[in-house]
């Protein structure tokens, strides 16, 4: 009775599609547990904490960070060579900053939220080759912003290859107007065998928020999989109209460099820890997108995430 009622909860968010970490796994056919692109097919959820730890701002002063990150999706086999998907992401960040000696020493920003919505459409043009497009839009606002001033839009295309060993070697670009910026970037997509248990892989989806990264993970026993990786990210935000630049745009940006270890608790279900840094921060703060606005960096933040991945 549980399972079914959950079943009916992801089908209302049919219209939205997953973006979440990926599970490095590939199959050499398409079924209800295997797709191209490491999309997992069915009912799949994420729900992860994450904690970006003190890190000191170029100017005085320092800040932190705390978020819960919440996905939904599902996949679905409309043909023997089609697949599509819905899902939803909802990710909500508080910031803390603390004796500031940069934005006038008040607060740029206090609560921001990102909820985003995609669409992805797998094709398989044979048993090698397979397509991937994923539109999507969101908001991404500070508490109060104007929603409709708030939204992100664009899509990710790729294609890849597959191997007879199952490895898969793609590329792809992703297009997003994120608040009146054009963003373009090219990224790998790529799940390449090196041996039986070391593989090279993409640690996240490409989106909105940037391109796919790149990790290195090794399998040991029969559950528990240890890796590091790096990938780059940018957020960017409408802030609220009565802060330090009202109706204005906000921006977090960093490169991750982190060290992952999961355990396959069931066969369904997975637990991932994330532990690194992020490194070459920075903040800006712009009145309008014509304003260059105060931009800081800030130094090497730590960075721990835990999360639970599960399907059924």
């Amino acid at each position: 009775m549980t399972a079914r009622l959950i079943k009916c909860c992801f089908g209302a968010v049919f219209a939205f599609a997953l973006i979440a970490p990926q599970t490095g796994n590939s199959a050499p056919e398409d079924t209800e547990e295997n797709t191209p692109f490491e999309y997992p097919a069915g009912y799949s959820y994420s729900v992860a904490g994450v904690r970006q730890g003190t890190a000191d701002i170029n100017g005085g002063g320092n800040y932190s960070t705390s978020s819960l990150l919440l996905r939904l999706g599902i996949m679905k086999l409309i043909s023997r060579s089609t697949i599509i998907g819905a899902g939803v992401s909802l990710d909500n960040t508080r910031y803390n900053f603390d004796s500031l000696g940069v934005f006038g020493g008040q607060a740029p920003w206090n609560k921001v939220r990102h909820i985003n919505f995609s669409l992805p459409v797998i094709t398989r043009m044979d048993r090698s080759w397979a397509l991937l497009f994923v539109p999507s839009v969101g908001v991404f606002q500070e508490t109060g912003a104007t929603t409709s001033d708030s939204l992100t839009y664009g899509a990710v295309a790729a294609a890849s290859y597959r191997f007879e060993d199952r490895s898969r070697v793609g590329v792809g670009l992703g297009v997003f107007n994120r608040l009146d910026e054009t963003k373009l970037f090219p990224f790998l997509s790529i799940n390449l065998r090196l041996t039986d248990n070391l593989r090279l892989g993409n640690p996240l989806r490409a989106g909105p928020t940037g391109p796919a990264g790149l990790e290195l993970a090794y399998k040991f026993g029969q559950t528990w999989e240890v890796a590091i990786g790096r990938a780059f990210r940018s957020y960017r935000f409408r802030l609220d109209n009565e802060g330090l630049a009202p109706g204005g745009i906000g921006t977090q940006s960093g490169q991750l460099t982190f060290v992952r270890l999961s355990n396959q608790l069931q066969r369904k279900l997975r637990l991932d820890i994330h532990l690194g840094a992020v490194l070459d921060g920075s903040l800006r703060i712009q009145n309008n997108v014509d304003d260059d606005g105060i931009a800081v960096d800030y130094a090497t933040a730590p960075l721990l995430s835990v999360s639970l991945n599960g399907r059924f």
